[in-house]
């Protein structure tokens, strides 16, 4: 399965696309698929930025963080690719939170983990029945 909207080298790190190329996306869970293109389907105008390495940018480890990210963590759904930080060019992290918040049976039932209190949108797709919210 492959996103609708964004490319592998949006999810995964650097050396992951480097080694693997489009065959990456063997390891990333349909959940999270279905999740960030739900993102975009509501909110569609603007850009949704996760990594943007392969065009000069800075975020590299916005989606799965390997080991040799000075980020990682092995207990953090990104180590187990189930989780991406999003900026929105067009919509606040706020604006984006509420709208999950109030469609968590709807449009984003995929959504079970979010950050709150930050610039960005961490969402996740952790194992849970229902969505939990937690501070940064």
């Amino acid at each position: 399965m492959k996103s609708k909207y964004f490319k592998i080298h949006e999810i995964v790190p650097k050396n992951i696309y480097d080694k693997y190329g489009e065959k990456a996306w063997r390891f990333v869970p349909a959940r999270l698929i279905r999740m960030i293109d739900s993102f975009k389907e509501t909110f569609p105008d603007g850009t949704i930025t996760i990594n943007n390495y392969i065009w000069g940018g800075n975020r590299y480890w916005s989606g799965w963080r390997t080991p040799e990210s000075t980020y990682y963590s092995t207990t953090s759904m990104h180590a187990s690719c189930r989780a991406v930080d999003m900026l929105f060019s067009d919509y606040t992290a706020d604006e984006v939170r509420k709208r999950v918040i109030a469609e968590q049976n709807g449009a984003f039932r995929e959504v079970k983990g979010l950050e709150l209190g930050t610039s960005w949108v961490h969402a996740d797709v952790r194992n849970e029945d229902t969505l939990v919210t937690f501070n940064a």
